[in-house]
């Protein structure tokens, strides 16, 4: 499992990889939710929860769990988890938040 803390602005969140699995959490969202938002591979009951938690959820995070057909496909081609943190490390940095640590578990 590789854990990665990123800061953006005064958000802190974490992505957690594991067995190919792509996981968002930060503190709003884990009060709200609970626990971690799968966002790779797409999960349908994730989207569906949101929905059907009338607002209670913020619908901004069906923005968040939503993936470009491009990354998707650059997902696919991943094979372990140390090529998703590779892929994951390129689009955060790409939309400015700064990798603030590393942890393998």
């Amino acid at each position: 499992m590789i854990k990665l803390l990123f800061s953006k602005g005064k958000t802190n969140f974490i992505i957690t990889i594991d067995n190919k699995k792509v996981l968002y959490w930060d503190a709003l969202e884990g009060h709200l939710w609970g626990g971690s938002i799968q966002y790779l591979p797409p999960c349908a009951e994730t989207k569906r929860k949101i929905i059907l938690s009338r607002n209670k959820i913020p619908m901004e995070f069906i923005q968040l769990i939503d993936i470009s057909k491009k990354d998707y496909e650059e997902y696919l081609k991943c094979e372990t988890d140390e090529q998703i943190k590779t892929f994951v490390l390129e689009d955060a940095l790409s939309n400015g938040c700064v990798l603030e640590e590393e942890r393998i578990e």
